[in-house]
């Protein structure tokens, strides 16, 4: 099973970038046209899939009216009808990036002239579901993350021989293991009546109830966890069951997947230890009993919460170094953790975790030592549960934001400028030429029209000596679009200008080349972001 379950993860990871960008349209946004375009095509940085009636047209003076739509490759097709007329219109459009999250958004175009603004599109079915998917993400990991601590804390407690008197609470712990599973395989259940409602492949969710139920069922199965053969037996269905987070959300799409996917599933299962064992201990704490009195024993329970915590140390240890390498893969740069709304999501998660962190810290190095000497009783007790109560809930609180990063995005294209950061202004750029230097910026740096003014000039700061016109052109490295040749011409002595229109924001390849002499001709390269 544990060898199904690694292939079957295996097969779905493919490599992509996490939620699909649109990077360009046919027309353009906000086009007054002079007759009806054939179609609308929308251009993205990576393959799509269409949606089941995911596109509509919008009209002041008719009702919407839905449009079909074909997907090949990056592009969307989306032919227009023979009866459109002039006015403004909206086309609403949605579709699926390859780690299946939706992505949508409305082009307006004018033909003939601009009418009264149509109606915009009404939320989708995707939209109205988001909070659905939500709750169902955040409760089936909050159901995986109990049942697999659960499961791993009464390993651990059955070796603890000083712990026996702490046991009587083994049936109580799992029942929550089975109510914890119970939450796991309904939240996935509902994850993919969500991705049904919404026309989304039904395939990746289904895998993931497969691989939640079957390593649920084994951990659970276990008879006794305190012997080697349990222990393995458990271990396996704990990394079954944790592996079902890996066919979804951004480890699928990020790589390179021999580091990534290992990082996802040892963060999904440090993280079951840490939230369940606590869950755990708070039970232990809770039915401490004195054999000769009602008068609670804190020496079992701070040996039980001794033997934990250099578990759970061990695990926040791991949990911060996976933590990390997930975030420096999903992350296109540092400033994506302020500029999106996925990264100041990452930013709440990484705060609630590190004052989990700090109280786990506190309860090993203070707190559990001075109950374990001193034998506090009542007050020792409570402040032991207490501790593990409020780790507890903080963790449980990082969980859910972890549900609500899988339908979030960590790209940066769709931000508005930064204060006092204009959309326009000039791109400056060096680059060397065989033995010469080439200088120059691009104005004004958007889509449309740029001016390239550019010098050649040598070794000591002179201006080269060209056989001929120097030449210039442009390729957009995402969707490969051009090349579009630049017209260039003289400007001043070893000076030129060159004129380029270009269509879609995002990096685009500058090539440069210079005919030295009838025998050399050297090419550079540079590479220019486009602002939309």
């Amino acid at each position: 099973m544990l060898l199904l379950a690694g292939l079957l993860v295996m097969v779905t990871a493919a490599p992509a970038s996490a939620h699909a960008r649109l990077i360009g349209t046919d027309p353009a946004e906000d086009a007054v046209l002079p007759a009806r375009p054939a179609a609308v095509v929308l251009t993205f940085d990576q393959t799509i899939q269409a949606v089941t009636d995911g596109v509509t047209l919008f009209a002041a003076d008719r009702p919407p009216r839905p449009l079909p739509a074909t997907a090949v490759g990056p592009t969307l097709q989306v032919p227009l009808p023979d009866d459109l007329g002039q006015g403004t219109f909206l086309v609403g459009w949605q579709v699926r990036s390859d780690d299946a999250h939706p992505i949508s958004g409305v082009l307006e175009f004018s033909i003939g002239h601009r009418g009264p603004p149509p109606t915009g599109p009404q939320p989708t079915a995707t939209d109205t579901a988001e909070p659905y998917r939500i709750v169902a993400q955040a409760l089936a990991y909050l159901g995986l993350l109990v049942a697999i601590g659960l499961a791993v804390f009464d390993g651990v407690l059955a070796s603890v021989p000083a712990a026996a008197r702490v046991r009587r609470d083994t049936r109580l712990r799992h029942r929550l293991e089975w109510t914890g599973a119970a939450a796991a395989i309904a939240g996935t259940i509902g994850l993919a009546v969500v991705a049904g409602v919404t026309g989304a492949p039904i395939f990746t969710p289904l895998l993931v109830v497969l691989l939640v139920a079957s390593g649920l069922a084994l951990l659970l199965a276990v008879p006794d966890r305190g012997h080697r053969a349990g222990r393995i037996l458990a271990g396996c269905g704990a990394v079954i069951a944790a592996a079902s987070v890996l066919p979804i959300g951004h480890t699928r799409t990020k790589g390179p997947a021999w580091l990534m996917l290992p990082a996802d599933l040892l963060h999904v299962l440090v993280g079951a230890i840490w939230l369940g064992g606590l869950i755990g201990l708070v039970i232990v704490l809770g039915s401490t009993r004195n054999e000769r009195s009602d008068e609670p024993d804190a020496g079992p329970a701070a040996t039980v919460l001794a033997r934990f915590s250099v578990l759970a140390g061990t695990a926040v240890v791991l949990l911060a170094v996976t933590g990390t390498v997930q975030a420096l893969l999903i992350l296109p740069e540092p400033r994506a953790l302020i500029d999106t709304g996925y990264g100041r999501t990452l930013l709440v998660k990484i705060g609630l975790t590190a004052v989990a962190a700090a109280i786990a810290f506190d309860n090993h190095f203070r707190l559990a030592p001075r109950v374990h000497a001193t034998g506090a009783g009542t007050a020792g007790v409570r402040m032991l549960r207490r501790a593990a109560i409020n780790e507890a809930a903080i963790i449980a609180l990082a969980v859910v934001t972890a549900g609500v990063l899988v339908g979030l995005s960590p790209n940066l294209d769709d931000r508005s400028p930064r204060p006092g950061e204009s959309g326009d202004r000039a791109r400056e750029f060096t680059a060397t030429l065989d033995t010469v230097t080439l200088q120059g910026r691009v104005e004004p740096g958007r889509v449309g029209g740029n001016a390239v003014e550019w010098t050649i000039v040598d070794a000591k700061g002179r201006t080269a000596r060209l056989v001929e016109t120097p030449r210039l052109r442009a390729i957009h490295r995402a969707s490969g679009l051009g090349p579009i040749v630049g017209t260039t011409a003289p400007s001043a002595a070893g000076s030129y200008r060159s004129t380029l229109d270009l269509p879609l924001a995002g990096t685009w390849r500058f090539e440069f080349s210079a005919r030295m002499s009838e025998f050399a001709e050297p090419v550079t390269e540079v590479e220019i972001e486009i602002a939309p």
